[in-house]
Order: C-alpha cells, then sequence, then structure tokens
C-alpha cells in the first residue's frame, strides 16, 4: 500500500483555500459554539467521592452498600482534641459543646461518640445502669475529676480508643447517615440543602446552596465552620475522615489549579514568543487552546457531568499543550509562505497544505491512545480519556479551522528572504549539526537506546500502586500534614475497613461458640502489623461482664460458665455447656438493651445474622494491607465456613483500586498501542515504516515506567494516565519526522539529503513543541503534592526520550532499512549491471 504525499498535499491544499474563503462563516460559528459552551460550564458538578472509582454493580460497591444497609454509612467526620489535659473541666466542657453541635446541625449526622457523649455502664445489685461518663453539670472538683479520669482509662473500650492513656489526647467521631443515591438529581436532597442552609446561615458561610453539592462536601464544609469557631480554640481541634479529606482536597485542588495553569500558559507564551517572534503566533494559539477546553467542559456541564477537581488537570494541561505543538506547525508553515512572498490568505492555505495531513493523523493516534481508558474499568479514569480526547479532537479542528481563518487577515507583506535556514537559522543549524553526528554514530545510539530499553523494563518490575494521601499528595500540603498528625496518635484514624461476617441463620451471630471464634479472628486482626485499634460488639459484652462482676478487671471477658461460683464444677456436656452460656449472653444483651443501651446496635444486627467489626489502620500501605485482607480472609473462612465473609470500607477500596489500576494501566496501555501500531501503518502505507515509528514511542513508555520503578514514585489517580498518553503525545514527533522525511524523499530520491532537510526543516518545529510540552508540565513541579510534582518529572522525561529517540533511533532505521524504496543511485547501478 504506497500514499503519495504530493497528492495528499494538493487535496490539503484544496482544504486550506475553502477555509480561508470562508473564513468569515468560520469565526461567526466559533463565537457561536463558544457562547453556548460558556453557558454550559456552570452546570458542571464538582464531586470528589471515592465511587468514581469504581463502576456501578462492582463487588466491593455491593460489600459497602449491604454494609450501609444493616449497619449504616462506614465513613465518619472526626476531631482529635489535642490538649494538656482532657479533665480540665473548660475542655470538658468545650468537648461537649462541640459534641452536641455537631450532632445537631452538620447535615447527614447520626450519632457522635465522645468522651463526653458515650453510652457508660456501671453496675449494681441485680443489673446495669448505662449513663453519661461525664455528668451534667460538669464537675469543677479535683478529686471528681481524678476519679472520672481512672474510670475512662479503667474502660479497655475508651482507654486508648476514645481517650489516650495520658489523657492529653481524645476522639470525637461523628457517624453519618447514608447518602443519597444519586445526589446530583435527587429533589429531597437539594430541598434538604436549601432547608438547612437557611435555617442556619452561620454554617454556611461561602456555600453554594443553590444546587445540589456532594454529600462530602456538605458535611464538610458544616463540620468544618462548626470546628473552627473561636469558641473551640481550648481544644486545638484537627478534623479528620473521608468527608473531610473530600472538602480539603476540593478546596485545595481549587487554589491549585488555577496557579499550575496559569504557570503553564506563562510558560507557553513565553516559548511561543522566543521561537516564533509574532503576535498573532502567541494569541492565536493560546485563543484556540483555551477555547477547545471550554467547548468540551460546557458540552459536559450540559449533559451534567460529574468531575473530581484533583484531576481535571491533566486533561487541561494535556489539551492546551497539543493545541500549542499542533499550532506551531501551522504558524511555522504560515510564516515559511509569507517569506516566499505569499499574501497572507494564501500563506494560510499554505500552511494547511504542509502541515494538515500530518497534524491530523497526530490528532487521531493521540485521539486513540486516550480513547484506550474506555476500556478500563474506573469510572474517573474513563472521564479523564474521554475528556482528553474530546479537547484533542476539539483543539485539531481549531487549529485546523480557526487558527488559519484567523492567520489569513492582513495585507502582503514580506517577513524574511526565503532560505535552507528556515525562519530560525540558530534552530537549523543546530538542527544540520546534530544531523551529522546521528548518522555518523548509528552503532552507538542503537546501542544506548537498547540498553535503556532494558533497564526500563527491568525497572518497571518494581512498580508500586497507592491512593493514600501521604504517597500521592504528601505531608508538604497543609491539610495532609495535619491529618496525617492526626492517625500517627494514639487514638486519632485517618484509614479503616471493616469486616463482617454474614450467617445464613437467626441469632447464630450471638451464638458464644461463634462470639469465641470472633474473639480469635480479632485477635489475629490486632497482631497484624497495620492494625492500630478495633471495634466491635465484643467490646460492649465484654464490659458489661466486667460490670456485672463488680469491675473486676479479669472479668473483661466473654461470658463463662465458670463465672459463675455454683457452676464451677458443672459436669455436664458441651451441649449443656453451650446452652447455659447462650442463655447468659442473651441475659446480659437484655440487661444492656432493659436499660436503654443502643451502640451494639452499630456491630450485631437485629436478628442475629451479622456481626461487624471495624478496624482502623496506623498507616496505608497497599501491598502490605492486601496481604493482610487475605489473611484475614482466609482465617475468617477457617473460623466459619458456613458463613459469608465480607471486607468492605475505605482502605478496603484503596486496596481493591490498586489491582483494578495495575490491570487497568496494562489493558488500556496494550490497547493505545495496539491502536498506534494500526493507525501508523496506515499513515505510513507500510508495515515496516509502521514498525519502525513504534520504536520511538515505546521508548518512553519504558524510561518514565523505569524512573517510577528505580526511584519508587508510585502508580496513583494522576501518573496511572501517564503512559497511555505519552504514546500519544510521542507518536506525533514521529508522525511529522517520518511523513516529511518521505516527502523529502518523493523530492530528492536521497536518504542522506532526504534525513538532512528534515532535520532542518521540521527539526525546529518539533523540538519548539517538545519544549513547550516540557514547559507545560513543568508547571506541575512548583506544586507541594507529590503525585503533581512527580507528574511533571515523568511527562518531562517522557516527552524529553521520545524526542532523541526520534531524532536518533528514527532516522538511522529509515537509513538502514530504506523503507521509502531504493535509491536513484542505487537503481541506477542496478540497471548498469
Amino acid at each position: 500500500m504506497k500514499i503519495s504525499l504530493k497528492e495528499i498535499n494538493r487535496r490539503f491544499e484544496r482544504i486550506g483555500a475553502w477555509i480561508v474563503r470562508w473564513r468569515w462563516l468560520n469565526l461567526a460559528l466559533f463565537a457561536l459554539i463558544l457562547l453556548a459552551a460558556l453557558k454550559g460550564l456552570p452546570m458542571l458538578k464538582m464531586d470528589t467521592s471515592n465511587d468514581n472509582w469504581f463502576v456501578e454493580g462492582s463487588e466491593i460497591r455491593l460489600m459497602d452498600d449491604m454494609f450501609e444497609e444493616i449497619f449504616g454509612n462506614n465513613d465518619y467526620a472526626a476531631v482529635l482534641v489535642e490538649v494538656d489535659d482532657v479533665f480540665d473541666p473548660e475542655v470538658l466542657a468545650a468537648m461537649r459543646e462541640l459534641s452536641d453541635e455537631v450532632e445537631a446541625f452538620t447535615p447527614l449526622a447520626d450519632e457522635v461518640l465522645s468522651l463526653t457523649n458515650l453510652e457508660f455502664s456501671r453496675g449494681f445489685d441485680g443489673g446495669i445502669d448505662i449513663d453519661e461518663l461525664i455528668p451534667d453539670p460538669i464537675p469543677t472538683d479535683p478529686d471528681e475529676l481524678e476519679a472520672l479520669r481512672l474510670l475512662a482509662l479503667a474502660k479497655p473500650a475508651i482507654a486508648g480508643k476514645l481517650l489516650s492513656h495520658d489523657s492529653k489526647m481524645s476522639w470525637i467521631m461523628l457517624r453519618l447517615k447514608p447518602f443519597p443515591d444519586d445526589w446530583s438529581t435527587d429533589e429531597e436532597y437539594l430541598a434538604f440543602i436549601q432547608k438547612v442552609a437557611e435555617e442556619y446561615p452561620q454554617y454556611f458561610k461561602d456555600f453554594d446552596s443553590s444546587k445540589p453539592q456532594a454529600p462530602e462536601m456538605l458535611i464538610g464544609h458544616v463540620f468544618m465552620q462548626i470546628v473552627k469557631q473561636e469558641k473551640y480554640e481550648i481544644l486545638n481541634p484537627l478534623t479528620s475522615g473521608m468527608p473531610m479529606i473530600s472538602y480539603e482536597k476540593r478546596a485545595w485542588v481549587s487554589a491549585e489549579m488555577p496557579r499550575l495553569m496559569g504557570l503553564a500558559l506563562l510558560f507557553s507564551i513565553v516559548i511561543l514568543a522566543i521561537t516564533l517572534r509574532t503576535f498573532r503566533g502567541v494569541v492565536f494559539p493560546v485563543i484556540c487552546g483555551l477555547s477547545a477546553m471550554l467547548i468540551v467542559f460546557g458540552i459536559q456541564g450540559y449533559m451534567g457531568y460529574k468531575i473530581d477537581p484533583s484531576v481535571i488537570t491533566m486533561p487541561m494541561l494535556l489539551g492546551f499543550a497539543v493545541a500549542v505543538g499542533y499550532a506551531i506547525h501551522i504558524v511555522t508553515f504560515f510564516k515559511r509562505g509569507l517569506r516566499e512572498g505569499r499574501a497572507p490568505r494564501e500563506a494560510a492555505a499554505y500552511a494547511v497544505e504542509e502541515s494538515g495531513w500530518p497534524v491530523m493523523f497526530t490528532a487521531l493516534t493521540t485521539i486513540g491512545a486516550l480513547m484506550s481508558f474506555l476500556f478500563v474499568e474506573v469510572p474517573i479514569l474513563r472521564w479523564i480519556g474521554l475528556t482528553s480526547a474530546a479537547i484533542v479532537g476539539v483543539t485539531f479542528i481549531l487549529t485546523i479551522v480557526i487558527l488559519p481563518s484567523l492567520l489569513s487577515f492582513g495585507r502582503l507583506k514580506r517577513v524574511g528572504r526565503s532560505n535552507e535556514q528556515g525562519d530560525n537559522p540558530l534552530f537549523s543549524r543546530l538542527m544540520n549539526g546534530f544531523n551529522d553526528w546521528v548518522m555518523a554514530h548509528p552503532n552507538l545510539l542503537l546501542a544506548l537506546v537498547g540498553l535503556v530499553i532494558v533497564a526500563g523494563i527491568w525497572g518497571l518490575t518494581r512498580l508500586e500502586v497507592a491512593f493514600d494521601i501521604e504517597r500521592t499528595m504528601g505531608p508538604k500540603v497543609g491539610y495532609v500534614k495535619r491529618m496525617l498528625h492526626v492517625s500517627e496518635t494514639e487514638v486519632g484514624a485517618l484509614y479503616s475497613y471493616e469486616i463482617g461476617i454474614n450467617f445464613p441463620d437467626k441469632n447464630q451471630a450471638k451464638d458464644p461458640q461463634n462470639l469465641r471464634k470472633f474473639e480469635a479472628l480479632e485477635k489475629e486482626v490486632k497482631s497484624l502489623p497495620l492494625t492500630k485499634k478495633t471495634s466491635s460488639v465484643l467490646d460492649i459484652v465484654k464490659d458489661l461482664n466486667q460490670v456485672l462482676n463488680e469491675g473486676d478487671a479479669d472479668f473483661y471477658k466473654l461470658p463463662e460458665l465458670t463465672d459463675i461460683p455454683e457452676y464451677r464444677d458443672f459436669d455436664g456436656t458441651e451441649e449443656d455447656v453451650h446452652a447455659i452460656e447462650t442463655q447468659m449472653i442473651a441475659q446480659t444483651m437484655l440487661l444492656y438493651e432493659n436499660a436503654g443501651g443502643a451502640e451494639a446496635e452499630k456491630w450485631i444486627d437485629y436478628d442475629g445474622k451479622w456481626l461487624h467489626m471495624q478496624v482502623d489502620i496506623h498507616d496505608y500501605n497497599a501491598k502490605e494491607l492486601k496481604r493482610e485482607l487475605d489473611r484475614i480472609e482466609q482465617k475468617a473462612q477457617e473460623l466459619y465456613p458456613d458463613a459469608a465473609v465480607l471486607i468492605a470500607g475505605t482502605a478496603a477500596e484503596f486496596t481493591v483500586m490498586q489491582g483494578i489500576v495495575v490491570w487497568g494501566q496494562i489493558k488500556s496501555f496494550a490497547i493505545a498501542l495496539g491502536i498506534i501500531t494500526v493507525l501508523l501503518i496506515i499513515v505510513f502505507g507500510s508495515v515496516r515504516t509502521g514498525l519502525i515509528g513504534l520504536i520511538p514511542n515505546i521508548a518512553p513508555a519504558l524510561v518514565v515506567g523505569g524512573i517510577m520503578g528505580f526511584i519508587r514514585i508510585p502508580l496513583d489517580m494522576i501518573t496511572v494516565t501517564l503512559m497511555p498518553m505519552l504514546l500519544g503525545l510521542a507518536v506525533d514527533d514521529t508522525i511529522h519526522f517520518i511523513n516529511h522525511c518521505h516527502l523529502e524523499y518523493e523530492r530528492e530520491r536521497d536518504y542522506a539529503r532526504s534525513i538532512r532537510r528534515t532535520f532542518i526543516v521540521v527539526g525546529p518545529a518539533l523540538m519548539t513543541t517538545s519544549i513547550v510540552l516540557v514547559l507545560n508540565f513543568s508547571a506541575y513541579l512548583v506544586s507541594d503534592a507529590r503525585f503533581f510534582f512527580n507528574m511533571g518529572i515523568l511527562a518531562v522525561a517522557g516527552i524529553l526520550s521520545a524526542l532523541l529517540t526520534d531524532f536518533t533511533v528514527t532516522p538511522i532505521l529509515l537509513k538502514l532499512f530504506k523503507v521509502f524504496g531504493s535509491e536513484e543511485n542505487e537503481n541506477r547501478e542496478k540497471r548498469c549491471s
């Protein structure tokens, strides 16, 4: 299959002439579309929920839904209190007021659990009494306060969980009601937001209640407004919990994103001004790039898309970088046309003629690579791929239609003498010298590239995945540093997961044997390196047993027959012992319920078919947690062969994400590679040329993967998108280089001269576009967030490696394999022989 580039260019010449002829119509339609898109922008919805990472019906979401249906929402908003002494009367008063206020006024609040608001059981003859630990009014007598401290520290369910052993820290946790399934379209939910905003305006400062807001944003905003009140400064409160992470992440990204985009825009303008040295060459590409983003996001607004603000910069920076890169080729040939004496209208048509074909196929290959994300079962990655591909597509249309239309205005003006060295003699001389050096050292360069490829493959085997905020965001980000401090304290927590045991029959969860097995499972969980603390119905049953035995610490255990003096010498059968112990537990729980106890409902369901355990962890390590969760599941299945074992919660979700992302990355890269291979074969009209063009596109992915493996940069929500994206970007240089080399070969019929001319004519433009891309992604390097900073390093490394490979391996292989046919002198020699 042979392709005549001269014929293709003639077709694009006609397209260019048509675009210039109808320039006013083009610009009018562009203005109308842009205005319509601007009206759609306010309709965009921001959503930082973890649900963005899971497709509907996925196993982990089904587990979470099941837990939520039985035990309620497993998310919570929390406050760590850090003071000199929690049992200071002023501190206790502030804690009680804060606990009451967040429970009363936080939307979707269920109940608060704190030192001043908890079930505290005391024994008396014939039963138990459940009341609050801290009486009202709060005592001021030091002896009374010291007695309360000793009571609290004597309770294993309080000490180390709600109160640190040194009494300097306390944990206030607000449990939440289930979130609406589809909050963005739930009219009752919107009415609820507007009602509470009207009733309590002091908590809704700077909050837009005119449209639906994600529950995490609503809870996070109000909770923060309450906690940061001056009257609670005595507590030195530090917030935590997933709603607070989501809320503060959105606030941070909202401030960080304009800064990064502003820097990227500034860098691009500077490099365009230096290289193109024309006002129109700077302003018009910027207009096209920004307009493409506005149009795509405006359309998504009309379509009701929900966007995670933490990933929105990826398609924006990519789209703008691509816009500037495409524009450079159009403007470069436009200026070449002016130098040759063409009028602006003719020069604009000439620019489309010379660069339309390669720009079109670079856009198609980039879109194809990005669309590979649609095959990954992660909604947020699908959005990134679809949005980035849409921006690239719109950018291409604007670059090939609107940019020439804008450039075509003006009068005939000679901008310089047309010569071999083009518009930038310095770049052209550099390219000429580089061509000489490359073609003189083919073996050395191929060997070096081979070593880099081997090293990259080795590095890829060391890749890790991380979604925790410490490794992705890093402690330089203010809110992350604060939350990490909370998680490092004795009582504070940031990540947790839930374990559920679902029995086939009623009341099996209350069976003494099953409770003892659950105790064995809890012991196994506590022995794991990541476990910080656990909570379950065992805490309540053991505490009640201790209370019923005059507070003796030896009785902090599950009730046993031997606890009753008259049964210590009982010689009945195992069935008899089991029956009596079953009655003991049933009577204990009945006393608890009659005394008004309700906390057990969070850990065992009404029918007695579910046992629930919450596990808070010290730190999140995906690899270690995966090992621990597998171990827990195996242990639970051994203990309960006839029951279903479920693991859910935030930390478990992150671990599931790890597997999805790893396989999603492999699948996405493989699909992108296949798409680009097919397109390269099509665009070059040759399988051999297409495969040669593939080599410089694999290299940057291997370089980036190797760097990530060797310096321990994890795959996360941002870097996971990098390799397919780099495939789409790297192929741009390849197509332009090989396409122009082919065109020059059709004119010269000599590989050496064709490659030299390619270096001189398109080499400066390829270098300029790569510099623009590098500077765009360098904007990430100024961010305090690790995932942005890592993205900057990796993108720069990938783009530069792509350019270097295109400037070294590609010309060497083109000449070595003579992919465009035999040279003219070879044909003459064959005819003479």
